[in-house]
């Protein structure tokens, strides 16, 4: 069982190690294939298709939840998520990504895609594990330092070996970001609030992107943004 969960709390650092696999074997055999087989959105989608194959086998009591998630507002309840939902917001940015506008296609992979798929990853180990607060807290560091790894060499290889200061404040960027979503799980046992507030987040990014913001000041907007959501969004309820 301890092995179980030490696999599993890892689970975003060998997500990232896969997707590093797949980008340095798409440099390899881009001379020998068409474009189409070595381009991004082939990738990612076939790591999509890869990622829900695998993670069912794992985690079926958090895909299982249908409840609706509300939170309050002026003391009235706002729905703001149905796991079923964000499945099909997931493939909406899965369609978006082969878009030929690129910026349409950045926006729409981060908001919807990346951001789902990320916690469908990371933070599912919260929901499958009943912890206790004592219990909780090494567990969140652990899978906290392992989401930040993910994102040392998801995108860009040469991340892996470029320790850079701006390496390490985005590591340190989605530590900290990484186990608020964590808490924010294990509070509401629901995926739902943590999808929202990473995909909030995301899209402040791919603005950043958008506006051609220096990346330190992208990765603080995205971080400032994630704690604003959390806000609004920490104390809802299940109904």
């Amino acid at each position: 069982m301890i092995t179980e969960k030490f696999f599993l709390a890892l689970l975003p650092l060998w997500w990232g190690i896969f997707n590093f696999i797949t980008i340095k074997a798409s440099y390899y055999f881009a001379p020998y294939v068409p474009a189409l087989l070595v381009s991004g959105a082939f990738l990612t989608t076939i790591r999509t298709i890869t990622a829900f194959l695998i993670l069912p086998i794992f985690f079926q009591k958090a895909w299982r939840q249908s409840k609706q998630y509300a939170v309050s507002v002026f003391g009235y309840p706002v729905p703001v998520g149905n796991l079923r939902l964000f499945f099909i917001l997931m493939g909406i940015g899965l369609v978006l990504l082969w878009s030929p506008n690129q910026p349409l296609a950045t926006v729409a992979s981060a908001a919807f895609l990346y951001t789902i798929l990320e916690e469908l990853i990371a933070r599912s180990f919260f929901i499958k594990y009943d912890f206790t607060p004592r219990q909780f807290l090494p567990w969140a560091l652990l899978s906290s330092a392992a989401f930040s790894l993910m994102h040392w060499c998801y995108l860009n290889p040469g991340y892996c070996v470029a320790a850079t200061s701006e390496q390490l404040f985005n590591f340190f960027n989605h530590f900290i970001f990484g186990f608020t979503l964590a808490a924010i799980t294990y509070k509401t046992k629901r995926l739902e609030p943590a999808i929202l507030i990473h995909m909030l987040s995301n899209s402040v990014w791919a603005l950043g992107q958008f506006f051609m913001f220096d990346q330190v000041t992208n990765n603080f907007l995205f971080l400032v943004s994630g704690f604003i959501s959390t806000l609004f969004l920490a104390g809802g309820q299940s109904k």
